[in-house]
Formats: structure tokens, sequence, C-alpha cells
């Protein structure tokens, strides 16, 4: 009897020598460790038992969950959505794991899922074009398991909305609903691919009943230019929690040329003076007009907050939550001339 398994056995005497699998008591003590938040005593727990069970069946799972326990370490790491240090080592820790069980194990269907997460891995990294590779690949090489194929295909459309290859991501989402009417993100594609009806269209001018703050900023006179108009309330608060990203974004982008506005409504009895008052304690720099929900019905908004990124032509390229925007789609509306191509 191995010493491993003799060892196991005299700490459990009541387990039967034909019964007894080190492996899955393993297995079952990191899983206890990942539940209870423990993350990083778990993918070390995992990464133990892959290493000291290389043949057994649930090597190539532990390296998979080893890896998202990483992965969970390096988004919580992110700081205003962004990465750091911290959680770009540990985004590059999961990466490697899960290139292990995609090449050591590519025709089992945990390879599906370890595809997937890499894919999930550079899209919270930032790193969008090798999402859309990552997702790509299981859909193409490692179709094993159906729920990670429904997966991959809804999260290739929302890294080709960010690529704001929107005509792309539109096929993918009748794809989804085609083939996944009752699927777990039906729901959520169904609500894109009813706002995706605005993408690169001409934006709809904004009518302000007042600007509450800076020079009135209308659409018209912000040609050649891009913009971001951004809907949110002073009552809202996920716009109170992503305030400090737009913050931080207005400070990194405006000096290199977007134009933030503000849009605001007053159908819970803001008052220009409430709003000047919130806009003032919230340190928020743009210009901000007040609407009675002509504008945003105009964008056919879904919920607050919402950000709209308008490129030099006047069109609507980008919109969503501002928790889903990365640099690289306000960086390529930059490097673009008013024709869309690619000029920086």
């Amino acid at each position: 009897m191995p010493v491993l398994a003799a060892l196991a056995l005299a700490l459990f005497p009541c387990v039967a020598p034909q019964d007894f699998k080190p492996d899955k008591q393993a297995y079952d003590a990191a899983k206890a460790q990942k539940d209870k938040g423990a993350l990083s005593d778990a993918a070390g727990s995992y990464e133990a038992l892959a290493l000291t069970f290389p043949e057994s069946a649930l090597a190539p799972h532990s390296l998979v969950e080893a890896g998202v326990c990483w992965f969970t370490l390096g988004r919580d790491a992110l700081e205003l959505h962004r990465t750091t240090p911290k959680s770009r080592e540990a985004f590059d820790h999961a990466l490697g794991l899960f290139d292990r069980v995609t090449k050591q194990w590519p025709t089992e269907a945990v390879a599906s899922r370890a595809q997937y997460m890499r894919g999930s891995t550079r899209l919270f990294a930032g790193e969008i074009e090798l999402a859309e590779a990552a997702y790509d690949g299981v859909l193409a090489n490692f179709a094993i398991d159906p729920n990670y194929v429904s997966k991959a295909l809804e999260r290739r459309a929302f890294t080709r909305r960010q690529l704001m290859r929107n005509a792309d991501a539109i096929v993918d989402m009748r794809a989804y609903l085609e083939r996944y009417p009752k699927g777990d993100a039906a729901a959520v594609v169904q609500q894109y691919l009813g706002m995706s009806s605005l993408l690169d269209k001409p934006a709809p001018p904004w009518v302000a009943e007042t600007w509450v703050q800076g020079e009135p900023a209308p659409l018209e006179l912000l040609g050649g230019q891009v913009v971001a108009l951004y809907f949110f309330a002073s009552w809202c608060p996920n716009c109170a929690k992503e305030l400090p990203f737009i913050q931080d974004l207005t400070k990194r982008f405006a000096p290199k040329g977007v134009v933030f506005v503000g849009a605001v409504d007053h159908s819970r009895g803001q008052t220009a003076d409430t709003v000047k008052k919130y806009l003032l304690e919230s340190k928020i720099p743009f210009a901000v007009l007040m609407q009675s929900g002509t504008v945003s019905t105009d964008y056919g908004l879904p919920s607050i907050p919402h950000l709209v990124l308008i490129d030099r032509a006047g069109r609507v390229r980008w919109r969503d939550n501002p928790s889903n925007l990365v640099d690289w789609t306000v960086e390529r509306l930059l490097a673009e001339d008013g024709h869309g191509a690619v000029t920086k």
C-alpha cells in the first residue's frame, strides 16, 4: 500500500481500505476551503492534489479549481476595474493552470471549462482581443461540454461589443437566443440585443431643460470629438458605487480629448439646486444637463448608471454600465479619425 494511503487510513480507521480514496478526500478538503472563502489555501490544496495524484481523474479538475481560485483573487484585487500588480500576478498564475489543462487533457470535458476560464481571465485583465480568441477556442476546439459552449457564445458577444464590432456581436447574440432560448443569460442577451439598435448609428441629440453645471454642451457643438454621455442620478446607489471610476476615467481621458457630458432627470423630485449641491459634493467635473426623461427615452436607457460613447463622426459606438468599460475601447475611439479609420 502506498505510504500516503497508509497514512490516510491511520487517520481514518473506520474507512475500509478498498473504499478509501485519498485523492477524493483531498479534493473535498480543498473544496471546503474554497467554500469558506479561503481561496489562497484552497488553490494550494488543489495544486498539491494534482501534484500528488497526477494520474487521478480529479487532477485536471483540481487544476481548474485552483485556477478559478487564482482568477477570483485577481478579480478581487482590481482597482477601479483595472489591473494592479497583485491582480496581474494572480491572473497569470490562473492562466498557467488553465493552459496546462487544455494541453494535457484536450479531449476531456474539463478542457472546455479551462478554455472558457482563460477567456474570463483575459477579459477581467482588460485583454479584450485575447479574451475573444479564448472564447473562439471554446467554440472551435473545446466544444465538449455544452454548458461552456453557451457561456462562451454569450461572452464572445460581450467582448465583441467592447471591441466595437457590433455587427459580429449581434450575430452571436441572435445565435445564442436561437440555440439557447431558455439559457441562463437569455434575458440579458435579449436586453443587449435591444440596446444594439442604436449602435453604429447617429447619436440622438440631447435637449436640456437646464444646464446645472458647466457650459452648455449640446451634441451639435461637439462634432469631431469623442464624447462620453453619462446618465446618472443623485439617488442611485449603483451610480455612487461607480463614481470613483467615473472620476478616474475623466481624469485620465479628458486631457486626451474625450468630452464628458452628464445627464440627470428629475423623475424623483430632483431640482436644479439639489443636483448642483450633489455635483459639488461628488466632485463631478464635467458639464451636466437636467431633462425630464426625453433624452433617456431617446437612448433607450435600460437602467442607470449608463455610459454612451460617441465617435468623432457622431455615431454611437459603445453603451453599457460603466463598470464594463475597458481602456481599449476609449483608446481606440481616440485613435480613429472621423471616418472610423485608425490614424494613431
